[in-house]
């Protein structure tokens, strides 16, 4: 999928006057409602189904930014579009503050890995704080289009020629979410999670090394197995250290690739 096609120009626009949640979901309804590609649908029919999707809990996140979405039946393809309140407006946000850019997504049922791979790219591009203050600061529409493209991938879903995978192993549990969420726009298939011990929880009840690790506490353990796009493989130990810091100076984390010869099969979205 191409980014730019899913992202009309009659989706993108400065709101001066909107200052309730209600009438920012309101005015993404009836934007999306607009599009081709949701034709059968009602403005009022996607409000409602937004709406819902924030009674689970708010797409309103820190830093000013939201991202609104919700699953349609029967349409073919991916709507989004971004709308800037510069005064900003109370949206539930998860730091208290008011929200000023939200990015909506209107996604097909069914292509849930694809819809995660955008929340995840759009996320990636809003934590920047310059990217924000530049969304702020377009004077038009177009500009604002064209400098929220540019923050953006140009393709989503696309298979790549080469593949590699990356597995993560993790003893800290408080770190885990954060680094899957990061990784999520990488991948090209749904990532695995093994949950398990260190094999030393294991061998210290071997008599022989008993005396060894007597002392040592039940431990905690996950692997975080996925396959990226070959030459994304360094993108995704940047952003694995983003959150873990230099894996060359910590503990606790161990990170290794491995190029894939042969693949085979497709997992469940």
């Amino acid at each position: 999928m191409k980014i730019e096609e899913l992202i009309p120009k009659t989706c993108v626009t400065i709101e001066e006057s909107i200052s309730t949640k209600k009438g920012i979901l309101e005015r993404i309804a009836s934007l999306a409602a607009k599009h081709p590609a949701l034709a059968d649908h009602t403005a009022e029919s996607i409000y409602t189904l937004l709406e819902k999707r924030e009674e689970v809990s708010s797409t309103g996140f820190q830093g000013g930014m939201a991202i609104p979405h919700c699953r349609v039946q029967g349409i073919a393809q991916f709507v989004l579009g971004l709308v800037v309140v510069p005064k900003g407006l109370n949206f539930h946000a998860v730091d208290g503050k008011n929200t000023q850019i939200f990015v909506f997504i209107i996604a097909p049922e069914g292509q849930t890995m694809d819809h995660l791979k955008l929340l995840s790219a759009i996320s990636q591009a809003l934590i920047n704080k310059a990217n924000r203050e530049q969304l702020l600061i377009a004077s038009s529409p177009k500009d604002l289009r064209k400098s929220f493209l540019g923050m953006l991938p140009a393709e989503i879903g696309v298979k790549p020629k080469e593949q590699a995978l990356v597995e993560l192993i993790l003893e800290n549990d408080d770190l885990f979410e954060e680094i899957l969420e990061k990784l999520l726009g990488l991948v090209t298939s749904p990532p695995t999670v093994v949950q398990g011990k260190s094999a030393i929880e294991y061998i210290h009840r071997v008599p022989l090394f008993a005396d060894l690790w007597s002392m040592r506490q039940e431990s905690y353990c996950k692997i975080i197995r996925f396959i990226v796009d070959k030459r994304l493989t360094n993108e995704a130990v940047r952003r694995i250290e983003e959150v873990t810091g230099p894996l060359s100076e910590g503990e606790g984390v161990l990170v290794f690739t491995t190029e894939i010869q042969y693949l085979g099969g497709k997992l469940r979205d």
